[in-house]
């Protein structure tokens, strides 16, 4: 069970400060299940969960199980978001002159946190990029190591044109339709 305690202790080896989402930390023992391992915390600007809008700080979980997305209004309102990751195919983080975001990408899904700590943001996205590739490899084992140039048998990195795409929907390069077309595209959808 996950207690105070070892939450702090989490967040101190993480380099997480909370500023904005100490009512969401406080949660945290209720939100992760006993068997869970946490692996990064984020908290920034939600901009996109559920694939609706949404503008109000909020805090990113990454565990071994899932990535949460979750935000307690002053008014009391809850917004929490789930994705497994075995359903995450990519994690994007792009750094601006003062903040940076994360984006975790799935086939249906893009969840959005922005105006976060840069370095927390590199950081967790990382971690959840060793998640994702940590995935379906043995207990104890680690996975291979991916090849330098972001290749795999000549062929692109799939997380690495999931990126590319986002940043140019990012950029205005791309609308909303031809984003969603283009990613629909690469995951053979």
């Amino acid at each position: 069970m996950w207690t105070k305690e070892a939450l702090e202790t989490f967040m101190k080896d993480f380099g997480f400060k909370p500023s904005m989402t100490k009512p969401e930390i406080k949660e945290l023992p209720s939100l992760l299940s006993p068997d869970e391992k946490l692996h990064g915390l984020l908290e920034g600007m939600l901009k996109r969960v559920h694939n609706n809008d949404i503008n109000g700080n909020g805090l990113v979980i990454a565990t071994n199980k899932r990535i949460i997305f979750f935000r307690k209004s002053i008014i009391g309102t809850v917004t929490k978001e789930e994705i497994p990751i075995s359903k995450v195919s990519s994690a994007s983080f792009r750094k601006g002159l003062m903040f940076a975001s994360v984006a975790v990408i799935t086939a249906s899904n893009e969840a959005v946190v922005e105006q976060c700590d840069k370095t927390l943001a590199n950081r967790f996205s990382q971690v959840v990029q060793k998640l994702i590739s940590d995935l379906g490899t043995p207990f104890g084992q680690t996975a291979a190591p991916q090849p330098v140039n972001g290749a795999t048998n000549g062929a692109p990195d799939l997380s690495l044109q999931l990126e590319k795409l986002f940043e140019l929907k990012q950029k205005g390069i791309l609308t909303e339709d031809e984003f969603s077309a283009q990613k629909a595209k690469l995951l053979g959808l």
